[in-house]
């Protein structure tokens, strides 16, 4: 799922989201054109 629905399932603004990203708390995959893909589990 992007960034968007991500946010709206667990209320975590995207700020937020890329903010963990960026400490190394969560690590998405990588789409072919480079988007985040997040997953939950």
């Amino acid at each position: 799922m992007n960034i968007q629905e991500a946010s709206r399932q667990t209320g975590i603004s995207k700020d937020m989201i890329r903010f963990y990203e960026k400490k190394g708390l969560i690590h998405p995959k990588r789409s072919e054109n480079n988007y985040r893909d997040y997953s939950i589990h």
